[in-house]
């Protein structure tokens, strides 16, 4: 006897997590089949009851680095009008809410720190107290600080992107979370050595590790707004 079952999966950002979703579930011994449609979110898989359980199907998948839980019904997307608002049409909209306020937040911090790794190629000069000529540590420094708040903002491709890599299934967020990782934690090694070499400030790139996620925010955000999708279609 078979059983087929859909489960909504929470997490995935591209066709590596689906194509990650299907191959741990595809390996449970009992199982006959997996269907992943990254669109919907929704995993559709076919197993032998005897031998696999729903919450070995949960446990598995969380395992792989994403969320999973059995599929209701009630639970698919629908576009209510204002009179028919739903709790769960009240949390999507919430959460755009918060996306929206995090990306300005990052938009605003990376200008800032562009405008002061750029400051001597814009025709309004950085203040003495900023140029990198004069006060070389100011200048890191203040780099620094600005780049936190946008690693604060962007800190869901940290969590989403590494967790996946560590569980074997590395995805579009890890290469974004790596990207700007790695160009954060050589520019703050750097940092600190700018005391004594100077001419190291030339090779910090904090603004790249900005740009980086704020970009990428930037179309996540567009493409859950709907905002893109007409420029996908075929």
């Amino acid at each position: 006897m078979t059983t087929e079952e859909t489960y909504t999966i929470t997490g995935m950002s591209c066709a590596a997590c689906s194509s990650a979703v299907e191959r741990v579930t595809r390996k449970i011994a009992g199982g006959e089949s997996s269907s992943v449609n990254l669109a919907t979110g929704k995993m559709t898989i076919s197993y032998n009851p005897d031998k696999v359980t729903p919450e070995l199907i949960v446990a598995k998948v969380e395992r792989a680095g994403f969320g999973c839980a059995p599929f209701k019904p009630q639970e698919a997307k629908t576009t209510p009008s204002a009179q028919e608002r739903t709790p769960a049409s009240d949390v999507q909209d919430r959460e755009l809410q918060e996306k929206k306020h995090r990306l300005i937040g990052a938009w605003i911090f990376t200008l800032a720190l562009m405008y002061v790794s750029m400051g001597s190629m814009l025709p309004t000069p950085l203040p003495d107290l900023m140029k990198s000529g004069i006060h070389p540590i100011n200048f890191a420094l203040l780099q620094l600080l600005l780049a936190i708040p946008v690693l604060f903002y962007g800190r869901f491709f940290y969590t989403n992107g590494l967790s996946a890599l560590l569980h074997g299934n590395p995805n579009m967020n890890s290469l974004v979370a790596l990207g700007s990782l790695v160009s954060f934690v050589y520019s703050l090694v750097l940092t600190f050595l700018v005391g004594d070499h100077p001419h190291q400030l030339h090779h910090l790139y904090y603004e790249s590790a900005t740009m980086v996620l704020t970009f990428v925010m930037t179309g996540k955000y567009m493409e859950e707004r709907g905002d893109i999708s007409p420029f996908l279609s075929p």
